[in-house]
């Protein structure tokens, strides 16, 4: 006998005595997937909410900063706070 055919008996005999989870633990299963998943998405969305506050903020810092006497300057850091908004 081969360690093959070994291999093979041993696992249709744990096959036959395996039995399919019960379906508490499959629901226990399926509601821990579905918290982790919840979890992952709001730690995205904080992050993208994050990444969005300190452009902005800089863009103000920037605006504040910038001599007030030419226009160009403060339109282009609307325009830029605009397109930030509009792509989040």
């Amino acid at each position: 006998m081969s360690w093959q055919s070994l291999a093979a008996r041993q696992r249709s005999r744990y096959l036959r005595f395996a039995r399919p989870p019960q379906e508490q633990r499959l629901i226990e299963s399926r509601t821990q997937t579905m918290k982790e998943a919840n979890a992952s998405a709001l730690v995205r969305y904080t992050d993208v909410l994050s990444a969005q506050f300190i452009v902005i903020l800089s863009l103000i810092i920037l605006l504040v900063t910038l001599d007030h006497t030419s226009g160009s300057h403060v339109d282009m850091v609307i325009s830029v706070c605009v397109c930030v908004c509009v792509c989040v």
